[in-house]
This record gives C-alpha cells, structure tokens and sequence, in this order.
C-alpha cells in the first residue's frame, strides 16, 4: 500500500468512525443529520486530507459500471442537482466553484 493509499485510508477509517449512522449500501438514504456529520467530519481535515478526499471518491467511483453513467455521471447529476434543486445553496456553489478555479489558476511566472 503507497503512503497516500495509507493517508487515505486512514482518513476515511476516520471518517467511518465518526458516521456510523452514516449507511453506505445501495439502496439505504443517509439521513440530514449523517450528512451534516460528514460535513463537519470533512471541514475538520486540512487541504491535503480533503483534497485526498475528493481522490479517493473519485477512485471509488472510478469501478462503478458505465452502464450506470459511472463518476462522469454521478458528477452531472450533483451539478444539475446543486444547480436546480431549492436545497442548494449559493454558498455550496461557490464552494465548488472556488476549487475549480484554484485547480485552473496558474502562478505568474518571473520574466
């Protein structure tokens, strides 16, 4: 196991333990409270373990069958959702896109 394979697990064992209620089988819902435990769970970790995070899902989401759309899919779905649903929020938005363009943004070089 790589260390970042290692850092990931850790995290998310982390996270596991703090959102037991949290269920992660087809077919179950988490509830508003498990997301908001998840929520908190994630804003307690620095950049790297969050940004670890995000590749982790990913890498997850990655085996999920192209028959179901796979991570592109899930991905439309959370940006169609965030984008008409009455649950979204501005502030989730901007979230989202503030790290979009942190991905894109590149330092100035020195003459």
């Amino acid at each position: 196991m790589s260390v970042l394979s290692a850092t990931v697990a850790t995290a998310i064992e982390a996270i596991s333990g703090q959102l037991e209620a949290l269920r992660s089988e087809l077919g179950e819902r988490a509830t508003a409270v498990d997301v908001r435990r998840l929520a908190e769970a994630f804003c307690r970790m620095d950049d790297d373990r969050q940004a670890k995070f995000f590749v982790e899902c990913a890498r997850i989401m990655d085996a999920w069958p192209v028959e179901t759309l796979g991570r592109d899919g899930q991905a439309w779905y959370i940006g169609r959702h965030l984008a008409t649903c009455e649950c979204a929020t501005e502030s989730g938005r901007n979230l989202l896109n503030t790290i979009h363009s942190a991905m894109h943004y590149q330092l100035p070089t020195k003459p």
